[in-house]
């Protein structure tokens, strides 16, 4: 019979196997030793010799001790749980990594998205009732800056002329200018210097409006190279023609002291008036629009209020 007998401790039992990587020496003597245990099963059946219980016992607990995978050694076991810890590491970081991207991605789209495509803001007066309430959502494009008539916009207008007729203006003075003029005073608290700065980061970005520009709505009723009057009577004058407007239940009246008639639109240039005619800020307060003005043409709003 060739070879060890049944149970007898494998060849490479009592060699030092070195630290480090798979011992490849080690795995070739345990392929050899199941080569071995193989080739004695083979003779027995061969030589017709009956295999005893302890026989096939010690043949099982060679084959299982050939089998076995090598122990790792010390050093191997501590360098597979720093590998399994800095992979551990690895994958938070990447993860991090990928919720941040994310994070910058999201932000940027909604910033392209609302802040130069669309824009968002509240109704700012009641200068547009009934189609617009104060405090209703209104969504508007950017994009559409070629106004025409009878198309609401919103728009920014400088509103230092707004203060300064409110401070000393005793005729008919739009609503909307004592409200400015009100909320003008600068506010030298810890938390107002504080609120300016973030207010200063925000116009960098362009989130706000700059200092001293206020916000409007309001609809197109001329649009550049038109000639614009209204009559003592409250008329609406385009070009010579009686604007009838079925859509405004106000009586139009003019500000005295403030824009001149007839006023001529250069090419950049748009009249604009609130559907509320009686006190509503617009075109006869703060005299037309430039196309520099205008923000962008309503889309839709959203009724917040008298539903």
């Amino acid at each position: 019979m060739r070879g060890a007998p049944f149970g007898g401790a494998p060849r490479s039992a009592g060699r030092a196997r070195p630290a480090g990587a798979v011992n490849l020496a080690e795995m070739e003597d345990r392929k050899k030793e199941i080569d071995r245990i193989y080739e004695e099963l083979t003779t027995q059946r061969v030589s017709g010799r009956k295999l005893t219980e302890a026989d096939v016992k010690a043949l099982a607990e060679a084959l299982s001790e050939a089998m076995k995978p090598p122990e790792p050694s010390e050093a191997e076991r501590k360098a597979a749980e720093a590998e399994k810890k800095a992979a551990k590491k690895r994958a938070r970081r990447a993860r991090r990594r990928r919720e941040f991207i994310g994070i910058l991605l999201r932000l940027a789209v909604i910033y392209v998205l609302f802040f130069q495509i669309l824009g968002v803001t509240i109704m700012p007066s009641g200068d547009m009732s009934p189609r617009i309430d104060n405090g209703d959502l209104v969504l508007f494009y950017r994009l559409d800056r070629d106004v025409r008539a009878q198309d609401v916009i919103v728009l920014q207008k400088n509103t230092e002329k707004i203060q300064q007729a409110a401070a000393g203006q005793d005729g008919d003075v739009p609503d909307i200018a004592l409200q400015i003029s009100r909320s003008a005073a600068e506010d030298t608290s810890l938390w107002g210097k504080t609120k300016a700065a973030l207010r200063s980061a925000a116009q960098w970005l362009g989130i706000v409006r700059p200092d001293g520009m206020q916000l409007f709505v309001c609809r197109v009723v001329a649009a550049g190279g038109d000639i614009v009057e209204i009559t003592e009577g409250g008329s609406l004058i385009v070009n010579g023609n009686a604007q009838v407007e079925s859509n405004i239940f106000y009586p139009t009246t003019s500000y005295i002291g403030f824009t001149e008639y007839p006023l001529t639109l250069k090419d950049d240039e748009c009249f604009v008036m609130a559907d509320k005619r009686n006190g509503g800020a617009d075109s006869r307060f703060f005299g037309a629009v430039s196309r520099d003005e205008i923000l962008g043409s309503v889309i839709t709003i959203v009724r917040r209020n008298n539903l």
